[in-house]
C-alpha cells in the first residue's frame, strides 16, 4: 500500500485551486476589477439594477414597451428573482396579460410581504373575469398579512437605538396597512 505524502496532496490542492479559477474566471476578473472600488467605499451599480432602471426609463419616458421588455428581460437574466412586479407591469401595460399575470405571481412568491403585488395579481384576474381566483389571491395575502401581524407586535425596547424602534414601529404600521387594503379590496369583490 503506498502512501500519500505531502507533495501528493499539494498537488491535489493546486488541481482543484486551478479547476476554481478556470470555472470561476469571469467573476474573479470582475472582482479584481470592483475591488479597489469598494476599498475606497464606490460601489459600482449591479447590472440588473442597470438593466431595470433602464427598462422604467424606456416605459415611461420614451414610452417603448417593447425596449422596456427587453431590458427587463436582461435584468432577470442576471437575477430571475430581482424585479418580478416591474416585468409584470411592463407586461401589464404592453397589453401580455397572461405573461402579467405570470410575474405578478412570482412576485408575490418572490415578496409576499409586496401588498401592490397581491392587489395587483386581483386586479388582473378581475380584468380576465376570473373573480373567485381573484377573492382567493386576495384572501391568501390577507392570511400572509394577517399571520404576520400578529406574529410582528414590536414593543420598544430600551436595549437598543430609538431608530430601531422606529424601524420595527414602521415596519408594523406597514403591515397593518396591507391587512386594512386587502381587506378593502376583498369587500369590493364580494
Amino acid at each position: 500500500m503506498r502512501r500519500i505524502d505531502v507533495k501528493h496532496a499539494a498537488i491535489a490542492v493546486w488541481g482543484i485551486v486551478f479547476l476554481l479559477v478556470v470555472v470561476f474566471a469571469g467573476e474573479l476578473r470582475w472582482a479584481a476589477r470592483a475591488l479597489p472600488l469598494y476599498l475606497v467605499h464606490e460601489f459600482p451599480p449591479l447590472q440588473e439594477r442597470v438593466h431595470a432602471a433602464e427598462a422604467q426609463r424606456l416605459a415611461n419616458e420614451e414610452q417603448d414597451l417593447a425596449a422596456a421588455l427587453v431590458e427587463i428581460a436582461a435584468a432577470e437574466a442576471i437575477d430571475p428573482n430581482a424585479f418580478p412586479f416591474l416585468h409584470a407591469e411592463l407586461e401589464r401595460r404592453a397589453g401580455q396579460r397572461d405573461a402579467a399575470l405570470a410575474h405578478y405571481e412570482r412576485a408575490t412568491f418572490v415578496d409576499p410581504f409586496d401588498a401592490g403585488a397581491w392587489l395587483r395579481r386581483a386586479e388582473l384576474l378581475q380584468e380576465l373575469g376570473r373573480r373567485d381566483e381573484s377573492r382567493q389571491v386576495l384572501r391568501e395575502g390577507l392570511a400572509w398579512f394577517a399571520e404576520n401581524l400578529l406574529l410582528f407586535q414590536p414593543a420598544p425596547d430600551p436595549s437598543v437605538a430609538p431608530r430601531y424602534n422606529a424601524k420595527a414601529e414602521q415596519a408594523y404600521t406597514n403591515l397593518r396597512h396591507a391587512v386594512t387594503t386587502l381587506r378593502a379590496a376583498l369587500s369590493a369583490v364580494d
